[in-house]
């Protein structure tokens, strides 16, 4: 796992090599933390982005007896599979979830040749944070290096519940759900097979 933060140009391509940025690993004594505020920005802090990445080669076959065009002998396809997460804690510094954005693309070296997956997800979630789904997600390829394809941005935003358990005290009852976050993760990857994210509430 590695922590990359990357600027991006104006024209989406990255710029420079990643700098890397540090978080704060997962105490040994993690506990159920008490939520008595709804979550806001000022509730819920955010470490810098996690990122996984992994790339296979991807065959492609072309039929017995027809002439192989030179591009399909020099051409290599390659599979590449980036799992972006965004660690979300609580002012405690209780990790309340992970929001993950996972992307699967196929590229040449120029072009992406396809989009495998792309979806988000929770995970890590604690008792006290409920999943809603997803709220926002939009993608669009744009030109990279002389490509109509090379470069692919996609955008994901979901909404998390903050929701305690009731309680009743006479007539009045408190607790139930008290707040919402909205993780969102966007990535941009290239037909060479690089990747640039960034992420925030």
């Amino acid at each position: 796992v590695v922590t990359v933060v990357t600027p991006v140009s104006a024209s989406g391509e990255p710029q420079g090599n990643p700098a890397p940025a540090t978080t704060q690993p997962l105490s040994d004594e993690e506990g159920t933390p008490t939520m008595d505020q709804p979550i806001t920005p000022e509730t819920l802090i955010f470490e810098p982005i996690q990122i996984q990445v992994s790339s296979a080669p991807a065959t492609a076959s072309i039929p017995i007896g027809l002439p192989v065009p030179a591009a399909a002998r020099i051409t290599r396809i390659v599979c590449t599979t980036l799992d972006a997460q965004l660690t979300v804690r609580t002012t405690l510094n209780f990790v309340a979830y992970r929001y993950h954005h996972k992307l699967v693309w196929c590229w040449n070296g120029r072009d992406i040749t396809s989009i495998r997956r792309d979806i988000d997800y929770l995970r890590d979630v604690d008792s006290n944070f409920r999943w809603r789904g997803t709220v926002t997600e939009s993608s669009s390829y744009s030109t990279w290096r002389g490509s109509s394809t090379g470069h692919y941005t996609s955008d994901m935003q979901g909404e998390v519940e903050n929701c305690v358990p009731k309680i009743t005290i006479g007539r009045i009852t408190i607790g139930g759900c008290i707040g919402t976050s909205y993780p969102w993760i966007t990535i941009d990857a290239y037909g060479n097979g690089t990747h640039s994210t960034s992420s925030g509430l």
